[in-house]
């Protein structure tokens, strides 16, 4: 784990242990919430048949998000590496593909640019999983994935990414794409706020989009619900216009 170990000990105070473990894969949680603390039916969706590939080289990575879709009618598929998922994508051409970025043989932003190359596999949808929420990450996910996913993972974020890709219908609703809610509206918010995020979009900064995301939730749940769904696809034309200020 190239990690280290020290102590510092004072004769009758007692002694500080600090442990550093570095290159250490996070793990995904077994969390069950919306992002930004809002609640969300999981359970209430039912997903039409799909095939998904799941691609991470941690065993237990792929064995969680296959307990997380326990309740949903797919197919799933595993690789553990980017050079196994380009392989089987080229012979399953899955419906869906969650991919992890830091990988052994072929890693996440590699496959990722490979798969958007290909002509017979551009359509499908990429979904990066990750940890990592350096800025420079999010730039080069957003040029060559269509979402991602933040560990530790929680089954109501994995189900609601997976909504915006696949046929699914809700409990009582019609079924779609996408589940159907007012977006709200930006006039309630401050015009400073309203700047900044445009701003921000037009820079594609989603680190600092997502940070001003939190500032309007308290105003207006409905408009930050849907201006994150628009993150999470890195929309960011999309997020002028919820705002009010297309292009």
């Amino acid at each position: 784990m190239n990690g280290t170990l020290s102590v510092a000990s004072r004769v009758g105070e007692g002694s500080t242990f600090t442990v550093v473990l570095r290159e250490v894969e996070v793990a995904a949680g077994l969390a069950d919430g919306a992002a930004g603390g809002e609640r969300f039916d999981a359970g209430a969706v039912r997903f039409a048949k799909a095939l998904v590939l799941i691609v991470d080289d941690i065993d237990f990575n792929r064995d969680l998000i296959r307990l997380l879709y326990d309740s949903c009618d797919f197919d799933l598929v595993d690789a553990a590496n980017g050079r196994e998922a380009l392989e089987l994508a080229r012979k399953l051409r899955p419906d869906l593909i969650l991919l992890d970025m830091r990988m052994p043989v072929l890693d996440g932003y590699q496959a990722a640019a490979l798969l958007k190359q290909d002509p017979e596999l551009r359509d499908i949808p990429v979904v990066a999983v990750t940890a990592s929420v350096m800025e420079d990450d999010m730039a080069r996910l957003g040029s060559n994935c269509d979402g991602y996913l933040r560990k530790p993972l929680s089954r109501a974020d994995l189900i609601r990414c997976t909504m915006r890709f696949l046929p699914h219908t809700l409990a009582g609703a019609e079924p779609g794409p996408a589940a159907a809610r007012p977006a709200g509206s930006a006039a309630a918010l401050a015009p400073e706020l309203v700047a900044a995020m445009v701003q921000a979009a037009d820079l594609a900064d989603l680190v600092e989009l997502q940070r001003l995301l939190a500032e309007v939730r308290p105003t207006d749940p409905a408009l930050a619900e849907g201006l994150g769904r628009h993150l999470e696809r890195f929309d960011y034309d999309a997020v002028r216009n919820a705002l009010g200020r297309p292009r």
